[in-house]
């Protein structure tokens, strides 16, 4: 996990570096773009959650790490509309219920939202981005031993429910070639950080 964040950081400072060797009037420059993000131009991504909420906060026991799948239009050179859904899945540690009986709290949340995004695209081989994330979590709950009541009555749970999302994010992409791009981003979703590739379509 250390190594991802370390690798996805190398490659935004190396595409930020690379860009301030090629002087603004110099007639030449060693390093040619590969891509030049346009209206129209569609990006299909696949991201893995680093760092995820329910095990910082809750000290809870990762099953099945934020697997997220997006898909992301440009607009316009500096805008773009794109749609994503995210599944995770935890337990929790054990609680004792009452007269003694453990229980482990296991949580599965799908997450569909809408990622309106601006973008900084004046660096070559590289898109510099942040927006907001606008949607809803689809939660079930359930337990490991005995019935749910407890969950019911003492924290307002139930086995399903679905609950509105607004968050922000940043990132970037650094693109490898002219169809395909390696991305990290921050944002307080189902993970602090993400990181994956994409591929224009």
């Amino acid at each position: 996990m250390k190594n991802l964040i370390i690798l996805t950081a190398l490659l935004l400072v190396s595409s930020v570096s690379l860009h301030a060797q090629c002087a603004p009037k110099a007639k030449r420059c060693s390093l040619k773009p590969v891509r030049t993000l346009a209206k129209g131009q569609i990006d299909l991504q696949v991201g893995y959650g680093l760092l995820t909420t329910a095990k910082l906060l809750d000290k809870a026991t990762t099953l099945t790490p934020p697997i997220s799948i997006r898909a992301a239009r440009m607009m316009g050179k500096r805008f773009s509309l794109g749609a994503a859904y995210t599944y995770a899945s935890h337990q929790s540690k054990p609680y004792v219920i009452s007269d003694g009986m453990e229980q482990r709290l296991t949580n599965s949340t799908h997450a569909i939202v809408l990622r309106p995004a601006f973008h900084f695209t004046s660096l070559k081989n590289a898109d510099l981005y942040g927006g907001i994330q606008v949607g809803v979590y689809l939660e079930s709950f359930s337990v490991d031993n005995g019935d749910f009541d407890h969950w019911v009555n003492h924290k307002g749970l139930s086995p399903r429910q679905t609950k509105g999302v607004y968050t922000a994010f940043i990132g970037g992409r650094y693109f490898v070639s002219k169809r395909l791009s390696l991305f990290g981003e921050i944002g307080f979703t189902n993970a602090l950080m993400t990181v994956g590739a994409g591929y224009r379509i």
